[in-house]
């Protein structure tokens, strides 16, 4: 017995909103972790041109 389209549908649209959700909260949880190492791409204080174009 097959779904009818717009269930198959809706259903990977929940899929494809679920798994956003999960990479969002992932990506969150990375960056507080490195934020509360003080772990930066660049640090100001010690870059003189941090952040800056030339």
């Amino acid at each position: 017995m097959k779904k009818a389209p717009m269930v198959q549908s809706e259903l990977f649209l929940w899929h494809i909103l679920f798994y956003a959700v999960r990479n969002g909260e992932a990506l969150r949880i990375a960056q507080d972790n490195l934020d509360s190492r003080n772990f930066y791409a660049c640090n100001p204080s010690f870059d003189k041109n941090c952040g800056r174009r030339k």
